[in-house]
């Protein structure tokens, strides 16, 4: 939105895109949504977009589940098996250890590039410059906790997921979306395009630099902004 002061001069105001992504950490599409659209997009638009991480996706707590000494808990159960539960913690820890959201992204999508994620987090974390002490200790003393936070807020969002991954937009007409059919609404980035253009004719400097899109995420963003 550009505005015009008293003086004179022209100021941009960007709305920010609020956009909550709930993932598995070992399902393949997940991991192909992550890698390919969310990690590439947020570094073009962070300045656009605030990202939430939910990677807790269609599992489910197991009420009944006790310890070796009889006291119940509230053990969770995870699609893709237990490797995907203890994925599932460390990237939460990780979104929780992290001072950028661009850092958990990076560290969710470099775990994704590899078979076993679980065995590449350390690395990852490393090399996203996040401490992996503070992320170990959050996965052995807190993450249980993190988790079954990270599931209040997923059922808050989606009472029923079915389907992962899953992206909801706080400011999109149509609250969730789901990343195979983002093409469904390109259409919309194209009549906005032409406006723009349209718009620009006449201000031609306002709009000179004008970023190319490269993914649906992406171009959705720019649309919403």
């Amino acid at each position: 939105l550009v505005q015009s002061s008293s003086s004179g001069s022209l100021r941009v105001s960007v709305k920010k895109v609020f956009v909550t992504v709930i993932c598995e950490c070992l399902c393949p599409h997940s991991q192909e949504f992550i890698r390919s659209q969310l990690l590439p997009t947020y570094k073009k638009l962070q300045d656009r977009l605030h990202v939430t991480l939910l990677p807790f996706g269609k599992a489910r707590l197991n009420q009944n589940e006790t310890t070796t000494n009889g006291a119940t808990t509230n053990g969770v159960i995870c699609e893709h098996g237990d490797a995907e539960c203890e994925g599932n913690k460390i990237q939460t820890c990780v979104a929780q250890v992290a001072k950028e959201t661009l850092q958990a992204i990076e560290v969710v999508a470099c775990m994704s590039n590899y078979k076993a994620p679980n065995s590449a987090a350390q690395k990852c974390v490393k090399a996203s410059g996040v401490s992996w002490t503070m992320v170990h200790e959050c996965v052995t003393k807190n993450g249980s906790h993190y988790v079954l936070q990270v599931a209040q807020e997923t059922w808050k969002l989606q009472k029923n997921v079915t389907r992962v991954p899953l992206y909801l937009r706080s400011n999109w007409r149509s609250k969730q979306l789901h990343p195979r059919r983002v093409a469904d609404r390109l259409h919309e980035f194209d009549v906005s395009e032409d406006r723009r253009r349209r718009h620009c004719s006449g201000a031609r400097a306002l709009c000179r630099g004008t970023p190319k899109t490269s993914s649906s995420l992406e171009r959705l963003t720019l649309l919403q902004s």
